[in-house]
């Protein structure tokens, strides 16, 4: 079992807890509360981690200096581009022209 099927049967085992609460008359409204509020700082996490990320990237992006070598490639070398033009061979040579 992978990772994904993992967290799918996890997912899917939560659910059901979720669904047997809710059926429940006397604690559905605490558990709809309970559900939402681990859903919520569930999303609150997810979103801190994607930031932390994000800031770990970006200092790395700039610790890497790419512009200022971009700019100094740039600045010590040329570029040279040189284009020939070859005519299109239209007859095949092995069939006969009508």
């Amino acid at each position: 079992m992978n990772d994904d099927d993992a967290d799918d049967d996890r997912l899917a085992r939560l659910r059901k807890a979720a669904r047997r609460l809710l059926d429940r008359k006397d604690l559905a409204g605490d558990t709809r509360e309970l559900v939402s509020g681990l859903l919520d700082t569930g999303d609150r996490a997810k979103n801190e981690a994607v930031k932390l990320v994000a800031r770990e990237v970006r200092s790395y992006l700039e610790a890497l200096q790419l512009k200022e070598e971009l700019v100094r490639i740039v600045r010590s070398h040329s570029l040279e581009i040189s284009l020939r033009l070859k005519p299109l061979d239209e007859t095949p040579k092995d069939k006969p022209e009508p």
